[in-house]
């Protein structure tokens, strides 16, 4: 069977918050689903608990390369999801540390560890004060400086995909994608938070030129390559096909090297 999506972006092992789903198991559904690529992008260090470490991605790696050589029919990429970290363009990888990696996911994640005070600021207004008092927390100059931190790293770094927009940190999103499109960062649909997505869509399609990938966000084996809801919105004529970096294609990720 042959995919006319080329592969899933975005999935977790049990090398971070995936305790069901081990490797190889991964890499035989990507196979069964049609995918001539797949990235395994668990969790990166600055998570409190369930994520990468230096010594992990090693293990990882490793392991990834002998898989490749059993499973050569698909291309194995080696991932991670970085956290954005404060409202001062702070990202949780050096760009010694992104050069080991073939793509990297940008998100905003509730638990990390405490590195500073900023840090801890940022997480607890848009983690958990966002979801009591949202009226107070999503003002306009809120967005507006979240929007200035994601930039900066993307700017900076070389992120291949904006992970689930508006999870937590509010943005502008058409200024924010506008960046993505000028910095070759992808705009992801993701089927887990694809709610967050499906309000300002629309917009993202007229008001940028931004293009946009297709991913799962798994944290089972069975969610891998479920694009449902993508498929109905492109269905619907909402996100035309050449937008679209994996459909019948391959990404063009920006290089980490």
């Amino acid at each position: 069977m042959e995919n006319e999506f080329w592969g899933d972006y975005h999935m977790h092992t049990t090398y971070s918050d995936a305790i069901s789903s081990d490797m190889e198991g991964v890499i035989k559904k990507g196979i069964e689903l049609g995918f001539k690529q797949i990235a395994i992008t668990d969790h990166s260090y600055s998570n409190i608990f369930l994520c990468l470490t230096p010594k992990k991605v090693e293990k990882q790696h490793k392991e990834i390369d002998i898989l490749q050589k059993k499973y050569p029919q698909i291309e194995i990429l080696k991932g991670i999801e970085a956290n954005i970290l404060d409202e001062e363009g702070s990202f949780d990888l050096s760009l010694e540390d992104c050069k080991i990696f073939d793509v990297i996911n940008l998100g905003f994640h509730r638990h990390l560890k405490l590195i500073n005070l900023k840090t801890k600021k940022f997480q607890l207004a848009n983690g958990f004060v966002n979801e009591v008092f949202p009226k107070l927390i999503n003002t306009t100059e809120r967005a507006q400086r979240n929007t200035d931190s994601y930039i900066e790293i993307i700017e900076k770094y070389p992120i291949s995909t904006l992970a689930h927009i508006n999870n937590g940190t509010k943005v502008d999103h058409v200024r924010l994608a506008t960046a993505c499109s000028k910095c070759g960062t992808y705009v992801e649909i993701n089927r887990l938070f694809f709610k967050l997505i499906d309000p300002i869509l629309d917009e993202l399609v007229s008001k940028t030129d931004c293009t946009f990938i297709i991913d799962s966000d798994a944290h089972k084996i069975d969610d891998i390559g479920d694009y449902t809801k993508a498929r109905k919105a492109i269905a619907d004529g909402r996100v035309p096909l050449n937008r679209i970096a994996n459909y019948k294609r391959f990404p063009e990720f920006r290089s980490t090297k």
